[in-house]
């Protein structure tokens, strides 16, 4: 099979995984903010920092190296196993010493209770590392995709039924836990290759330099996306850092867990197309059209239509949630394209590239989360996004676009049709919204559908392209119908 038709083959069967998990994801996701409070949510936003920190550190960028390099046997992955496993105990061990301290730190003794428990994800994801990257290095996206479903219907149950039980915030906790632990178990089942851990740290030294690049990057990365909880921390009560985390989580959730569909398949894809010397930018610049004519639509509504989504789907005490969840939702397309180009860059091996992309970001981004959260509040963390995602792009695609050998403004352009096509979706929805009766549901449901119409309509007049794939899937149906 073509590589081209392998990373059509893996989109499939990720995306059916993901769309499968997702919605049973989102709805469990929804009762468990219905039933929990602003505060636990806002405690579960401190843990994750914390251990998403230390989770670039646990994986030293292994798993990436594994799945590009151009060569892999026994021996390696059982290192890599090995030195995963020894990273993984020395940063549990440290989790437990610094947990008390960490507490302190953010004025809330509850948090060293959760910290030390959550570190048996660093052990988890050690024991998953070398199965799932020879799987996605084969690029067996169907096996990963039932991983991700048991995953997903392990964690929304355990959280359902302990947030119905009354265990508040242990309800995230222990979900995640047990759905990353089915994810792991199912990964080892699906998997051909069974290594046992070595120390034979030697086979590691030609992973070490591109591991150590994308481990600075990821790190990198984490400051710059976690350092708006980390101020908001110091400077919120955690039921105001709670509400920031539900409008995030609200406006990143559909179109990220769709990304890491794109990401997971892309990386594969882009680095077999590197590896066996075929052009990469074609088919990056159809991947980025094709992102941006579905992000651009979706943010504007999720924008235009926050306060009624948030009224009917997780209830009034999230109220105070729809001004960020408006402000954040903005900057979400130019987000979801700079993850693309990330992984573009990490593919082809510029994971240097990608690391001054993300330093670049560490640097813009905590002046305005410090400005904004000093300012406004929770909605002033959220404003910081909206100003600052876009500089950052605008500072970095030069670069990407440079050493990934695609036009800066065959880039900017991959926005164009999608951006137009909006602007009548603005006025439809603005408008439809005064005309409607003024309950949650008919203010989401009348506005909504006029405006994805509108769109639809506006899109068959600026885009060619789509106009021609539409033609294609109608003469499809026609013929078969035949």
């Amino acid at each position: 099979m073509q590589i081209r038709d392998r990373f059509l083959h893996g989109l499939k069967w990720s995306a059916i995984g993901k769309l499968m998990s997702q919605l049973l994801s989102w709805g469990s996701t929804i009762v468990v903010m219905r039933l929990l409070q602003t505060s636990d949510y806002g405690l579960m936003a401190m843990t994750m920092m914390v251990i998403t920190l230390l989770s670039n550190l646990n994986e030293f960028g292994f798993g990436s190296a594994l799945v590009r390099g151009e060569t892999l046997d026994r021996r390696t992955c059982g290192a890599v196993f090995g030195a995963m496993l020894a990273v993984a105990t020395v940063l549990n061990g440290a989790l437990w010493l610094g947990a008390a301290p960490l507490a302190h730190f953010f004025n809330d003794p509850r948090l060293a209770e959760l910290l030390r428990p959550a570190g048996l994800i660093f052990l988890i994801s050690a024991l998953s590392t070398v199965p799932e990257s020879v799987l996605r290095r084969e690029m067996d996206f169907k096996a990963i995709a039932f991983a991700d479903i048991a995953s997903v219907i392990v964690t929304s149950l355990s959280a359902l039924g302990l947030a119905y039980a009354g265990h508040g915030v242990w309800a995230l906790l222990l979900g995640n836990l047990a759905g990353a632990l089915v994810r792991t178990l199912v990964l080892h089942l699906r998997s051909h290759t069974r290594v046992w851990p070595n120390a034979d740290f030697q086979q590691l030294r030609g992973l070490l330099s591109y591991g150590s690049n994308l481990t600075a990057s990821r790190f990198t990365w984490w400051f710059m996306s976690q350092v708006d909880v980390l101020i908001g921390a110091k400077l919120l009560s955690t039921a105001a850092l709670g509400l920031y985390s539900v409008a995030l989580t609200l406006a990143s959730l559909p179109l990220q867990k769709s990304m890491q569909v794109v990401n997971q398949v892309a990386f594969s894809a882009i680095a077999k197309l590197k590896n066996s010397g075929q052009a990469v930018p074609p088919e990056l610049l159809k991947g980025l059209r094709a992102l941006n004519l579905v992000s651009l639509p979706s943010c504007a509504l999720l924008a235009l239509l926050a306060q009624p989504l948030v009224l009917l789907v997780i209830g009034q005490q999230w109220a105070d949630a729809a001004p960020a969840l408006q402000l954040i939702a903005l900057a979400v397309p130019l987000r979801l394209c700079s993850a693309i180009l990330a992984t573009a860059l990490i593919a082809t091996g510029h994971a240097g590239a990608d690391f001054r992309n993300t330093i670049t970001g560490a640097l813009v981004m905590p002046l305005g989360f410090a400005a904004g959260g000093l300012l406004w509040g929770a909605n002033g963390l959220a404003a910081a996004w909206t100003v600052g995602v876009p500089l950052v792009f605008l500072l970095n695609s030069p670069r990407s676009a440079r050493l990934l050998d695609l036009p800066l403004r065959s880039v900017l352009g991959t926005f164009r049709n999608g951006l137009l096509a909006c602007l009548p979706l603005v006025g439809v929805v603005m408008a439809a919204r005064h005309l409607v009766p003024a309950q949650p549901l008919w203010q989401l449901l009348v506005p909504g559908s006029l405006g994805v119409l509108s769109y639809v309509l506006a899109l068959l007049v600026v885009d060619r392209a789509f106009r021609q794939w539409l033609q294609a899937q109608l003469a499809t149906r026609l013929n078969k119908d035949s």
